[in-house]
């Protein structure tokens, strides 16, 4: 019979504490057990009888990157589907790039799907660049990183449950799906649009993170489960990678207030999206300026976001079911404009407007907004997220 090595919580903290260091994920108390039940069972597989034995076990380079591949894939959890947040799909393509391709019609757009799981984000891009027919741009290259290994391989065979395709429209099953027995397998004409990397967003790696070298970059529900430090970084390297007409997608519940000062907040088609200033509009960000208003994922398990969205480690969090705290009696900073106080006349209820209105700091107008969506609406798993934010 295996006992359970007895590792002690202080060196659950040393081991939280190198999660964060190479995966770039932050863990709260309560994810204490967890960690020591997954660092034991890590500890047995690698027959180390102790925690020292086990970092000893970390000291070359290719076991450190051998053991932090297999934790990615324990550690984050990809629960997407296709068509998610079709609000901001329409920004995509009714704003992003007809305004990206203005200028020069022939312009190349390169997308980024920063913590893309197992590919429902970026073949939704594929699959809505497709429905645009002529007008679409004239070439396009997408890219999906994530951190964890499974959820790439997965992504690259392309194969999904009904669960995955529960908003996709019927016209778009027809079209791009064949059915194997229980599985939706992708057309190969939309998979060839999509090329996939296991990296993590939260290492930095010039050679990959070179300036000016996307155009539109979506990293939804991932940055509220990195540590305040990883944050920061990985912000500024999409502002580094990023055009300077560049687009960036967060998702409702990740603002960029008090984090950085390299993007403005537009808001068109019922959403809020991110678009890179000018150099000349940019100052820095002061240094008592803290990071005021950070989500912190205080449940068992962190949804890794893309921190290695295609590299050594690399995982796209797309998963809304974990419950996400900001720090108690911070208030955050003046960072950014706010959006403005949506007055308008019986405005119509939606996620985005409870998003903006939370964005303002009008907490029970933003609640009371979400609450009046319709039942079906109030389910939905962003929905939830935003409405546990609002009442932390």
């Amino acid at each position: 019979m295996r006992t359970k090595p007895v590792i002690g919580d202080a060196n659950v903290i040393r081991f939280a504490e190198l999660i964060e260091e190479h995966l770039g994920l932050q863990y709260g108390s309560s994810s204490i057990i967890e960690l020591e039940t997954i660092l034991a069972a890590r500890m047995r597989a690698l027959q180390c009888r102790s925690f020292d034995a086990y970092l000893k076990g970390l000291e070359s380079v290719v076991t450190m990157y051998d053991e932090m591949r297999e934790l990615a894939a324990k550690l984050t959890i990809g629960e997407t589907y296709f068509f998610r947040s079709p609000d901001q799909l329409h920004v995509f393509s009714e704003k992003a790039l007809p305004r990206l391709t203005r200028t020069n019609p022939a312009r190349q757009i390169r997308i980024l799907s920063a913590g893309c799981s197992t590919g429902e984000e970026p073949y939704t891009l594929a699959m809505t660049l497709r429905e645009l027919g002529k007008s679409a741009p004239a070439e396009v290259s997408i890219l999906g990183l994530d951190i964890n290994p499974e959820a790439i391989a997965k992504a690259q065979r392309g194969r999904y449950s009904a669960w995955a395709m529960r908003a996709t429209p019927p016209e778009c099953i027809e079209k791009y799906f064949r059915r194997e027995h229980s599985q939706f397998v992708l057309d190969q004409s939309v998979q060839t649009m999509v090329r996939f990397e296991e990296r993590s967003i939260a290492r930095e790696d010039y050679q990959f993170w070179q300036s000016l070298h996307f155009d539109i970059i979506f990293c939804r529900n991932v940055t509220m489960y990195l540590s305040a430090r990883v944050l920061g970084e990985v912000i500024a390297r999409f502002a580094r990678v990023l055009a300077p007409d560049g687009f960036l997608f967060l998702s409702h519940a990740e603002p960029l207030r008090g984090i950085s000062q390299a993007f403005h907040v537009e808001h068109a088609q019922d959403s809020y999206y991110y678009v890179l200033r000018k150099a000349a509009e940019s100052p820095a960000l002061p240094r008592s300026a803290a990071l005021p208003f950070r989500f912190r994922n205080d449940a068992p398990r962190a949804l890794a976001p893309s921190m290695s969205a295609t590299s050594p480690i690399s995982a796209s969090y797309q998963t809304s079911s974990l419950i996400a705290s900001n720090r108690a009696g911070v208030k955050p900073a003046p960072v950014e404009p706010a959006p403005p106080r949506l007055e308008a006349a019986a405005p119509r209820p939606s996620l985005s407007l409870g998003a903006a209105l939370m964005k303002a700091e009008q907490y029970d107008e933003a609640l009371a907004t979400l609450e009046a969506l319709a039942p079906a609406d109030r389910l939905d798993p962003d929905v939830l997220l935003l409405m546990a934010i609002i009442q932390v």
